[in-house]
């Protein structure tokens, strides 16, 4: 591997041997949800409806609200099917 100076530091694989023998090669691929990821997801969305009156009107924060709320079944769907893509739930 090269630094942005041009200098070389080692091989890839030499990167990758270190960070496994220090224990900090993690998995990078899609890792699964806790497993109370949908009593959490609830907890929030009955929090939104909650205190979405609380918000003033016609700002950011009213905007943002407004849309996860709009859109919390699309995003149940995607939680029970994790291949799916969020686009197209």
């Amino acid at each position: 591997m090269l630094l942005d100076d041009g200098i070389y530091q080692g091989s890839e694989s030499s990167f990758y041997r270190v960070l496994k023998q220090a224990d900090q090669l993690h998995h990078q691929g899609r890792s699964r949800a806790p497993k109370n990821i949908k009593a959490i997801i609830k907890e929030l969305h009955h929090w939104r409806i909650k205190h979405k009156d609380k918000i003033p009107p016609k700002s950011k924060l009213e905007e943002a609200m407004s849309y996860s709320l709009n859109q919390f079944d699309k995003f149940q769907r995607y939680l029970e099917d994790g291949k799916m893509r969020p686009g197209l739930c």
